[in-house]
């Protein structure tokens, strides 16, 4: 008991270590003080230096690369990743107590608390829901586009009947899906009992864009359809199109009905190659025949399925390439003709050769559409045109007429007419910018050319033309159904005092025509026609679509959502009345990290420490958490600004309150294709006004303008005092958004197609070759590539941190780097000049926040002298932030 000045007597605690006094009266102060001052007491033996601090680790990539990682002892990673070994392994709950199991977890990490079998129990039931709320959330979002797909089968053993059905979408960051979502017992086939099924299922994951559902050729299931159809609201043409028939099935019973010629040669085929597969003696027996044959191959006969034709087609091929040693089995096995009746001979091998040639083309396919990991309905139209001209070049061959009559027939029944094909695999033709109208004209000339031979050239030519404009004019009307339902307008920018000096000294009236950009296009083209009209991109087989709309959903967001600019910066200023906040808010759980990121849409991909603060690079961007302040950059379509609140929430969990807040962003090309809260910039402001504290009573929110409105700066700050009254005088913040990226320059962002690497050693060579490890060489780097391209890199240089984002894409490039500087460091205009010399850009924006005139000034010296003119300055005031100027250069070629 101490008695304090006020003559009153109250309880103290003594640290055992460092003997400082603590407050521990129960009723008043309570514990947590004490709990607190043992974690950060500096002469705690049992106290990490820096719970933070990662430690190296060597490992060797996959291609036999060693590079040196960083790694922390992360409970919540070590649990997560141990649900997902036994949910993905399927292992029995028992098995985390197996006394192997335990002592290989000792001897990885001596530190790992393994849980009970019950315990894993109730987590894998709590992760279980978790995901399926989260897939529950996205599924409901009317502006998700739902494929279905969905299969039954009766169960030969017991006699009952399932139903799978599997959800097909695309995200937020045009990564594809497939879900499983139903998977139960069903009472009968029947069409109608199928189609209730089907509708209890959408209904109970709440969808309400379900697009399309694909199936096989089954009579019940156009029944089950003709019912959903009826009880599905908003479906394109009342719902004609929904139902789509499964590409694979149909190949299937094309092949089926071409096998049912030539088959006593096959079944000959087949009974041979079944009689040596039968016993291990005839197996061994047949591979000393391959061997006194010279056959020096590790393959041997394939075994077939009846409902499965390209197992037939695989024992045929193999038996074909072992032909020579069925003669010299049957020398050694004396029962082989006996049992068998009659053997294969040469004739049969050389009719089965021709045939083997001819069904390639259908496996091939087969194995195309099977794909699951990639978009294939754009590749519909060609691969159906390519079975067309498969079989009119082999209809010639004497061997195969019959053959071949049939299978054109089942062909004819399925894709043989251009209005037998469902509207949605037109649209995807044209949604792929590497085919367009362009490859829809030349689809259905050659269409034409076969249905009416006696049409003229001329003809068939314009006849095509108006079939094309009837596919974009139907496509029209699913574009506006789009733009009703997702276009929730666009943004007025919020006007405010600003000061604006022109420096372009060429002539205004011809600089304010080219501000408009020269455009020729039809100022009454809506979003879908700018689209088609522009000349399609050139193909190349590591092409990827999905990564082409990622960057080019700004441009056509309407269009993008039937397919399926600049980032948003966003820092927050913490302080505390407790001086000794030891990390501070690096004390924040990763777990809880996770948990904003989710709620802003984008993940962790690598990360980086150091005494300081914490970098993470996101898969939208970054991420800095020093002790008192958070920095998080994304682009996209991500919500930002959902994550103040949460930060707010967590940070008050270790006494922090929040001071300041600043948020800025270019201007949004279709500001449409933003979700709540970036629709408009007062959406943003109003958002976060409601967000923060009334404390932060300094507020401002401005649109700074540029001369070329593509490139005007948004900007909002709050604070609890004026600038000048609380500032870090020494250090200001500077951003650069680059556009029209050098091609040459750009491609060196691409990834090589399986090259074997991670995205960690692909972004460290990146890095390398590009030079941006030349732009700051004191920075410690964390990069990550993305794959097919585009890549995101965080450097740290004592508590200073840069960061690079770049989306390379030819004509729609985009490059971002930003850093935070002090005043007495003379190296930021060069370091300025380097980032830009790495990208070569065709439009620059520079904009500095808190920084002297003389540096603004020396930034644009620095730039022009890459060859770019400073065509606009622009400067405004913000009391809780100071002074933000923007600078624009473009070109000296362009004058934009």
């Amino acid at each position: 008991m101490i008695k304090e000045d006020d003559g009153m007597e109250r309880r103290y605690g003594k640290c055992q270590w460092c003997e400082r006094l603590l407050k521990a009266d129960v009723e008043r102060n309570g514990t947590s003080s004490l709990l607190k001052h043992v974690d950060r007491c500096q002469k705690n033996p049992n106290k990490l230096q820096d719970p933070t601090q990662t430690k190296l680790n060597l490992k060797k990539e996959s291609n036999g690369d060693t590079s040196v990682k960083t790694w922390k002892h992360d409970d919540a990673r070590i649990k997560k990743a141990l649900l997902n070994l036994f949910v993905v392994g399927e292992l029995p709950f028992k098995f985390v107590e197996n006394e192997a199991f335990v002592e290989y977890t000792n001897a990885l990490n001596a530190k790992v608390v393994l849980p009970s079998r019950h315990t894993i129990s109730r987590n894998v039931s709590k992760f279980y829901i978790e995901e399926r709320t989260k897939m529950l959330q996205f599924l409901s979002n009317p502006k998700t586009a739902i494929h279905l797909t969905t299969d039954t089968w009766t169960s030969s053993c017991q006699r009952t009947t399932y139903m799978v059905v599997t959800a097909h979408f695309i995200d937020e960051n045009w990564m594809m899906h497939k879900r499983i979502i139903n998977f139960r017992e069903i009472d009968s086939h029947k069409g109608e009992d199928m189609g209730r099924e089907l509708l209890d299922c959408i209904r109970e994951w709440i969808m309400k864009n379900v697009m399309t559902i694909t199936l096989d050729n089954a009579a019940t299931n156009d029944k089950a359809m003709d019912f959903l159809v009826k009880k599905l609201p908003n479906l394109y043409e009342g719902g004609k199109h929904f139902q789509v028939r499964c590409m694979a099935h149909i190949l299937n019973l094309i092949v089926k009905d071409g096998l049912k010629y030539q088959n006593y040669h096959v079944e000959c085929i087949q009974k041979a190659v079944r009689y040596i597969r039968l016993s291990p003696q005839r197996i061994n027996k047949f591979k000393k025949a391959m061997k006194d044959c010279g056959l020096q191959t590790k393959k041997f006969l394939c075994g077939d399925t009846p409902t499965r034709w390209n197992s037939t087609f695989e024992l045929l091929k193999s038996a074909y390439e072992l032909r020579e040693a069925f003669t010299e089995f049957g020398i050694r096995d004396k029962s082989y003709e006996r049992d068998l009746g009659r053997v294969p001979e040469n004739y049969d091998f050389e009719v089965v050769t021709e045939m083997v040639k001819f069904f390639e083309k259908f496996k091939t396919k087969t194995e195309l559409v099977s794909a699951t990991s990639k978009p294939l309905v754009n590749l519909f139209i060609r691969e159906v045109l390519d079975v067309d001209i498969h079989l009119r070049k082999w209809s010639t061959k004497p061997m195969f007429l019959d053959m071949v009559k049939d299978m054109r027939t089942k062909y004819e029944k399925y894709w043989g007419a251009y209005n037998k094909m469902n509207d949605f695999m037109y649209f995807a033709v044209l949604l792929d910018p590497t085919t367009k109208s362009p490859f829809l004209l030349h689809a259905f000339k050659k269409m034409i050319g076969y249905m009416e031979p006696s049409l003229t050239p001329a003809s068939i030519d314009i006849k095509a033309r108006q079939m094309v404009r009837e596919v974009e004019n139907r496509m029209e009307n699913l574009f506006m159904t789009y733009l009703e339902r997702f276009d929730s307008g666009g943004s007025s920018q919020q006007e405010a005092s600003q000061i604006a000096i022109d420096v372009d000294d060429d002539n205004d009236f011809f600089g304010d025509f080219l501000c408009t950009g020269g455009s020729n296009s039809d100022p009454t083209d809506n979003e879908l026609r700018t689209y088609l009209k522009e000349n399609i991109v050139n193909y190349k087989k590591d092409f990827s679509i999905l990564g082409w709309w990622r960057v080019n959903a700004i441009r056509f967001p309407t269009i993008a959502r039937m397919a399926k600019g600049f980032e948003k910066r966003l820092e927050l200023q913490f302080s505390s009345h407790d001086p000794d906040i030891g990390i501070g808010l690096r004390e924040l759980e990763f777990k809880f990290l996770e948990q904003v990121l989710h709620q802003v849409q984008c993940t962790v991909v690598s990360a980086l420490g150091n005494l300081h603060f914490d970098s993470y690079v996101l898969s939208e961007s970054s991420l800095f958490v020093y002790p008192t302040k958070i920095i998080i950059k994304t682009c996209g379509t991500t919500q930002l600004l959902k994550s103040v609140q949460p930060f707010i929430h967590h940070a008050r969990t270790l006494n922090l309150h929040i001071t300041a807040l600043r948020y800025t962003r270019g201007s949004f090309i279709f500001p449409q294709a933003q979700p709540h809260p970036h629709t408009s910039f007062q959406e943003e402001v109003a958002y976060l006004e409601d967000s923060i504290p009334a404390s932060l009573c300094y507020r401002k929110a401005s649109v700074i303008p540029s001369k070329l409105k593509s490139h005007s700066w948004h900007v909002f700050s709050a604070g609890a005092v004026e600038y000048s009254d609380n500032a870090p005088l020494d250090l200001y913040t500077v951003e650069v958004c680059m556009t029209d990226l050098d091609q040459t320059l750009a491609r060196k962002f691409f990834r090589h197609p399986n090259d074997g690497k991670n995205g960690d050693s692909a972004g460290r060579e990146m890095t390398e070759i590009t030079g941006i490890n030349r732009i700051n060489q004191n920075a410690h780097i964390c990069d990550f590539a993305f794959d097919p391209c585009g890549y995101s890199m965080n450097g740290i240089d004592g508590d200073r941190y840069s960061t690079i984002h770049v989306t390379p894409e030819d004509g729609f490039s985009y490059a971002s780097f930003e850093c935070v500087a002090s005043i007495y460091n003379d190296d930021m205009a060069d370091m300025v000049k380097k980032a830009v010399r790495v990208f070569g850009p065709g439009t620059v924006s520079v904009a500095t926040t808190s920084a002297s005139q003389d540096m603004c000034a020396r930034i644009k010296g620095a730039v022009e002298h890459l060859g770019l003119k400073c065509r606009s300055f622009s400067m405004d005031e913000f009391p809780a932030a100071g002074t933000v100027v923007l600078q624009t250069f473009t070109s000296r070629r362009n004058r934009i």
